[in-house]
């Protein structure tokens, strides 16, 4: 692995978690559109439909009803259990510590999750795990759960919020590149929108 496994949940406090979070310096704003975030140069990867020439798992279930800045959402079918999709994209994102990603998400008010993560598939073959969770342990049957990075409290449900992976504090490898992205739900509803990536 290229950064240190660290199990936060089992090892730090709450107030070291929330510390932690803090250093790691996730931004969780107000959605605003798209074009700011192209402005500043970010790459629009996922708009309402996958990159073309890529390779999905899971169910991709999208939603026309649920824009994020126009664009359609994807969410899964049952709110029950873990659910878990992703893709891998044949043309990957060179990525550095000055890159970041930004996610658009809107949580359910009526079915709130136990946690969200994002896992990160780098090239060459490692990964990088983020979750957000209420006071319940979301992820801990997750083999992803040992390694991943607790960002923050579950964000605001019925409304879409923009979260921010800042790669600055990762110890990445050189020529890293984001070749895909898996996104996890624990018991609850939640549609994703917008995926983008600065380089």
């Amino acid at each position: 692995m290229f950064f240190a496994a660290i199990d936060i949940k089992r090892v730090l406090s709450a107030g070291i978690r929330f510390l932690c979070a803090a250093i790691f310096a996730t931004s969780v704003l107000p959605v605003f559109a798209a074009a700011e975030d192209e402005a500043q140069g970010y790459k629009v990867w996922i708009s309402g439909s996958l990159p073309g020439d890529c390779i999905s798992e899971g169910v991709w279930h999208w939603d026309d009803k649920v824009l994020c800045n126009g664009a359609m959402s994807h969410t899964q079918y049952s709110a029950n259990g873990i659910d878990r999709h992703s893709f891998k994209a044949k043309e990957p994102i060179a990525v550095n510590t000055g890159s970041s990603v930004i996610q658009y998400v809107y949580i359910d008010p009526q079915s709130v999750p136990d946690g969200i993560m994002l896992k990160i598939f780098l090239i060459p073959g490692e990964d990088m795990s983020f979750y957000w969770e209420g006071y319940e342990e979301a992820f801990v049957a997750l083999d992803e759960y040992i390694s991943a990075w607790y960002m923050d409290f579950m964000p605001r449900a019925g409304e879409w919020i923009r979260l921010a992976i800042d790669f600055g504090q990762l110890d990445l490898p050189n020529a890293a590149e984001i070749s895909g992205i898996e996104y996890i739900v624990s018991n609850g509803r939640v549609w994703w929108g917008q995926t983008l990536v600065s380089a």
